[in-house]
């Protein structure tokens, strides 16, 4: 029983998804999808990896 119950916490601690956070200027934390997916295109022009995950990255999109 304990090795089903450290397989389980294993499968969670390894499956929990990384994601990058988008900030505003004023550490105000982006929701909106629309201004996250125009980021992501303007770092894919500057040659910025956006598959690398907790990258923290602010901006000044108002």
């Amino acid at each position: 029983m304990k090795s089903f119950q450290l397989f389980i916490v294993l499968f969670i601690f390894i499956s929990c998804k990384k994601e990058n956070i988008y900030y505003y200027s004023d550490n105000k934390q982006i929701k909106d999808s629309t201004v996250i997916r125009f980021i992501d295109n303007e770092l894919i022009k500057l040659k910025i990896n956006t598959q690398e995950k907790n990258l923290k990255i602010y901006t000044t999109l108002d």
